[in-house]
């Protein structure tokens, strides 16, 4: 046989997880994009469980959430929640899992605090700094449009943050 040939992966459904390891646990959480799903990760810790990302923060995501809980979980409590990244589908239900858990957040200090400032522009225009930025990019009108439509909307998908974190270094 020629090339690279792999095993049929079975994959979760939306909503559900799958143990891959012992302690390793895939949650595959569904996204009302085109994109239709994230992939999110348990770790079996001391004490309870690590989550790595989260899902955006949406009664969906938060419905979910709350079932594995109880079944993937076997309600043990979180200890900790990682965020790899600031993208709202990582980092949106950061804030309701730290709360619902006690847990603690780990995050780079960059990534956090600009989920901040984002959150802090939700549903303010764009700044006429950015469009000047984005016409010299050479956008078009439409491009621009689109751009101040879009603008402070992180949001909608990640209703806070945690007002503390433990810091991950890179």
């Amino acid at each position: 046989m020629d090339g690279i040939h792999y095993e049929e992966l079975r994959r979760p459904g939306h909503g559900e997880t799958l143990a891959l390891a012992d302690g390793v646990t895939w949650l595959r959480m569904p996204l009302p994009f085109s994109l239709d799903h994230i992939n999110l990760y348990l770790l079996r810790d001391t004490g309870g469980w690590v989550i790595v990302d989260t899902g955006l923060d949406t009664n969906t995501t938060r419905g979910v959430w709350r079932r594995v809980f109880a079944e993937g979980m076997n309600n043990d409590p979180a200890t900790h929640v990682v965020v790899t990244h600031l993208h709202p589908d990582h980092a949106g239900c950061a804030n309701f899992l730290v709360a619902e858990f006690d847990a603690d957040l780990w995050m780079t200090r960059q990534e956090y605090f600009l989920c901040r400032v984002l959150i802090a522009d939700t549903g303010t225009d764009a700044p006429r700094e950015g469009e000047r930025f984005y016409r010299a990019a050479g956008f078009t009108d439409e491009q621009i449009e689109l751009y101040k439509e879009n603008f402070g909307m992180f949001g909608k998908f990640v209703k806070g943050m945690p007002q503390s974190l433990s810091l991950i270094h890179i």
